[in-house]
């Protein structure tokens, strides 16, 4: 027999953090805004930026911090994302790689 159980509340953001290196808020309409950044972590490597708004991650369309931690439950087991990352007035498409 198999028992589902659903994910410890919070689970999302220590994947978000262990996985990418990235704690987001809610400071911005749409997206999600890079708090934080851990040094070596896949989305330092990749050239993320404290302020950088995330957009897209894969094919889920980030609207809120809400649906960028959401999509973490879905990524956490892929080698690389892809992600829409919004600075200044651009958009950027690149690759973060998980640690």
């Amino acid at each position: 027999t198999v028992i589902a159980k659903l994910f410890p509340v919070g689970y999302e953001t220590t994947i978000a953090w262990n996985n990418f290196g990235l704690s987001v808020s809610d400071k911005v309409k749409d997206g999600a805004f890079i708090d934080k950044i851990r040094a070596n972590s896949g989305a330092y490597k990749t050239g993320l930026n404290k302020g950088d708004i995330i957009r897209q991650l894969d094919s889920w369309l980030i609207e809120s911090k809400g649906d960028f931690y959401k999509s973490m439950l879905k990524v956490r087991y892929k080698d690389s994302i892809i992600m829409a990352v919004q600075r200044g007035n651009r958009i950027y498409f690149v690759t973060v790689e998980i640690n």
